[in-house]
């Protein structure tokens, strides 16, 4: 998950006039106070790099990640590299339906 990644992460100790390149004094997301920021990132790109992700209508989390994979599948078309980012899938009040092309632009509503 991405809270138990967000534990193992690690930040360089930066004071405010400069940093040491050799320095090893490293701090935890946790003690940054950044442990959710960082887990919510790497379960957004988790999420992104997935064989399929279901998403949920109204959310605008799903329609960033639909986006993500669908501009990410279209770059990697361009450049004649085989993509996976296929499976993309909304739940919605009539069950599951396929997302087929461009991703619809956010709306809570509908």
């Amino acid at each position: 998950s991405g809270k138990g990644t967000a534990e193992n992460v690690r930040f360089l100790s930066v004071r405010s006039f400069g940093y040491d390149v050799n320095s090893t004094n490293f701090k935890t997301a946790d003690e940054l106070g950044v442990a959710e920021l960082v887990a919510s990132i790497i379960n957004f790109f988790t999420a992104v790099k997935a064989d399929i992700f279901v998403g949920v209508r109204g959310s605008s989390y799903s329609t960033d990640v639909f986006s993500v994979r669908y501009y990410m599948q279209q770059n990697l078309k361009e450049n004649s590299r085989n993509s996976s980012l296929s499976g993309n899938y909304l739940l919605g009040p009539d069950g599951i339906e396929e997302v087929v092309g461009s991703p619809r632009p956010h709306s809570c509503g509908k």
